[in-house]
């Protein structure tokens, strides 16, 4: 299964408009698929003919979101660090 989620900085904007004041993360849904039978949806995932096929993307999508929770903490720790220290955060 491939990347569904990442961390997004809004800090590390590159336009100071969507800057926030101070350090924020943001998880982001980066991989997916968009059906092209016209509803509004959004697809995470392979099509799953089974029980065990279904336990394992679920099972997947759970260990991802774990390891971007780890990231997400990471980062916003890393910005306030940087901010307690006075260093510029970009």
């Amino acid at each position: 299964m491939g990347t569904h989620f990442d961390v997004y900085e809004p800090l590390k904007s590159r336009k100071k408009e969507f800057r926030p004041k101070s350090p924020e993360v943001r998880i982001q849904l980066v991989g997916y698929r968009i059906e092209p039978d016209g509803r509004n949806s959004i697809t995470l995932g392979p099509g799953m003919t089974s029980d065990a096929e279904i336990d394992s993307a679920v099972r997947d999508l759970v260990e991802e979101l774990e390891a971007t929770r780890k990231k997400a903490k990471k980062a916003l720790k890393a910005s306030l660090a940087k901010m307690a220290a006075g260093q510029r955060l970009i």
